[in-house]
């Protein structure tokens, strides 16, 4: 079995058009905010210490550390922004920092999001294609370098947003291959890589960290070279939407449908991955990579008592070099369940941890945020 410690997903969350929490309760209620004009929002603190238990990264432990709070504490109606930082370290000398803000700004007409982080981490690279993946062989594979992303974000008509998206990513990459059928690919090992291009958004949904209803729907198109900064040309494109609907006040149904593209000449970093944390669980991140993945998942919540909830989740994805070698073969199910302890009052951050199982491998996933 495989164990998987994600990195904690306070950072990925986006922004919502609608805002609603939930108190701490059996039964899911609107969260108390002050009316206008009677008082103003208070900062919220976040702080996780996570667990991490993997076989490639051996013990460990993160930290996430972050503030939620409104620009504007007599705003009332734009979402809270935040300001957040993570560490963790393992006993295989893997470790990695990090830290961003978000921002909402103008009662939501402008949305930011600024990243940043170090990371050097050892785990297993299992070369590129489904054959490879479903070999199941892997090298030790040592990542160290700096990233940095930005995005900004300007609501163009009700709920839609359009803005630009930037990322920059520095790369060391080494391992020991004189012994492996498992080739890394030469050039992708020191390599500079940088994106640039559009970003469209349509948010509908109530509560930006545990949605009940709406829809979000996410889109870019990136291009890396040397004119943004980047030693690489290549382009990279993916499409999401998740729908979230709840048949009563203790339950929701979440659905999710992914589809991702990466060019020729893309370094192996930047392929489409099977077990990232908002699509299929149950396989190692990276055991699937390819230039393309298309996945589909629906996962059904339950509040059960006080601060607890339970899931359980399903879905297929598929990894391919382009769309017409697309089989039924090749499709990848997953399942499984796992449990919620609600960590905040006002916004409704949850704990997660959850037991999902593959095609051949199974994981457990400690970490802070719904996987969608």
């Amino acid at each position: 079995m495989a164990i998987a410690q994600e990195s904690p997903a306070l950072w990925g969350v986006r922004p919502a058009v609608g805002e609603s929490g939930e108190l701490a309760s059996a039964a899911p209620v609107e969260q108390e905010r002050p009316k206008t004009g009677t008082a103003e929002r208070k900062p919220e603190w976040l702080i996780a210490p996570l667990p991490i238990i993997n076989p490639t990264l051996d013990n460990g432990l993160a930290v996430i550390a972050g503030l939620l709070y409104p620009v504007s504490a007599k705003d009332l109606d734009s979402p809270e922004s935040a300001t957040f930082a993570m560490g963790l370290g393992t006993s295989n000398d893997s470790w990695a920092v990090g830290g961003g803000q978000t921002l909402h700004l103008s009662g939501d007409r402008y949305r930011a999001i600024a990243i940043g982080g170090y990371a050097n981490v050892n785990i297993d690279y299992f070369g590129i294609g489904t054959d490879a993946g479903d070999a199941g062989r892997s090298i030790l594979l040592n990542q160290r370098g700096g990233a940095l992303m930005a995005q900004w974000l300007m609501r163009v008509h009700g709920p839609w947003y359009l803005g630009p998206r930037y990322r920059l990513l520095k790369v060391r990459a080494s391992a020991d291959v004189s012994d492996s059928p498992i080739a890394l690919p030469v050039d992708d090992i020191d390599l500079r890589t940088a994106l640039l291009g559009p970003s469209l958004e349509l948010d509908t949904r109530d509560d930006q960290f545990y949605p009940t209803r709406g829809t979000l729907l996410e889109a870019e198109a990136l291009f890396a070279g040397s004119g943004v900064g980047g030693q690489r040309t290549y382009q990279m494109y993916q499409a999401s939407v998740s729908n979230y609907f709840s048949p009563t006040s203790r339950q929701v149904i979440a659905s999710r449908v992914n589809s991702c593209r990466a060019t020729d000449n893309a370094p192996f970093y930047d392929l489409c991955l099977i077990g990232q944390y908002q699509d299929l669980r149950g396989y190692p991140a990276g055991q699937y990579r390819d230039h393309l993945l298309l996945s589909a998942q629906g996962e059904y919540r339950l509040s059960v008592w006080w601060r607890f909830g339970v899931t359980v989740f399903g879905g297929l994805g598929e990894v391919a070099e382009k769309l017409d070698v697309l089989t039924t073969n090749d499709i990848l199910p997953s399942g499984g369940a796992g449990l919620r302890f609600r960590l905040t009052q006002r916004n409704r951050i949850n704990l997660r941890v959850d037991y999902a199982w593959g095609r051949g491998s199974d994981a457990l996933y400690i970490t802070v945020g719904e996987a969608f």
